[in-house]
């Protein structure tokens, strides 16, 4: 056989190994790159705004939120020095919740008759659930946004913790504490619980004594603080634990 048979022609083009493909410009890159980026960062913003995590933060933002400027009153006589501060898992649902708010209904209906003190909400002892606030009727919404915008001066304040005593100043866990600024520079500070026990720890049993006052719903409840060893008194008198009927 002949050996120039089996030789390869030698003039076929050969294909360039460094350029495949035809060459992209960089400044086009660059670009298709930037505008990617963009849309992703749109797309997780977006995405992160549906989330009820933004959207709790959110709430919260706008129930905090304190009107820069106050109208000023015709008459600043007519507005009342003394401020109640309740303190509860408004935005939580369960019974805390439920309660506190048929204390503030009550209070707010009573108190629009004849203001004798400013009426003030805060979120307090739990965590807040979405879910809960989105089904409250739109009165309750408009009614907590108007309570969480009162002023308070804390040394002209009673402040109601209403909630499990570990959420009491300090707290335990993570919330806001109440009395907001401790004991020291309010009016009063009182402490609306209970327990379905027939003993209360000691932890608690502290907490409760650096109280003004300790409301419990039921009879059981006033007999079973004390005999853990939650003080008694009379009245209004510092450490004093009443059974709560009626504000």
């Amino acid at each position: 056989m002949d050996s120039h048979e089996n030789q390869q022609p030698t003039d076929l083009p050969q294909p360039n190994p460094t350029h495949p493909f035809p060459s992209i410009p960089k400044p086009f890159l660059f670009y298709l790159s930037s505008i990617l980026i963009l849309f992703l960062a749109i797309a997780i913003s977006f995405s992160f705004t549906k989330t009820n995590f933004y959207k709790t933060q959110r709430l919260k933002s706008a129930l905090s939120y304190k009107k820069s400027k106050q109208t000023p009153s015709p008459n600043p006589n007519s507005v009342p020095r003394y401020c109640v501060l309740w303190m509860a898992p408004f935005l939580s649902g369960g019974g805390y919740s439920s309660e506190a708010w048929s204390y503030i209904l009550a209070l707010h209906e009573h108190n629009m008759k004849n203001p004798r003190f400013k009426l003030g909400i805060e979120q307090h002892g739990d965590q807040e659930i979405l879910e809960f606030w989105e089904g409250l009727p739109h009165f309750i919404k408009k009614l907590a946004s108007e309570l969480y915008r009162t002023e308070c001066r804390m040394n002209e304040t009673i402040v109601i913790c209403h909630s499990e005593p570990g959420a009491w100043y300090p707290p335990l866990f993570q919330t806001l504490p109440c009395p907001p600024t401790g004991y020291e520079n309010v009016m009063s500070v009182i402490g609306r619980t209970m327990f379905e026990t027939d003993r209360v720890n000691s932890e608690h049993v502290k907490r409760c004594n650096r109280m003004d006052s300790v409301w419990v719903p039921t009879e059981f409840h006033v007999s079973t603080f004390i005999q853990s060893g939650v003080r008694t008194g009379q009245g209004c008198e510092n450490h004093s634990i009443r059974r709560c009927e009626v504000l």
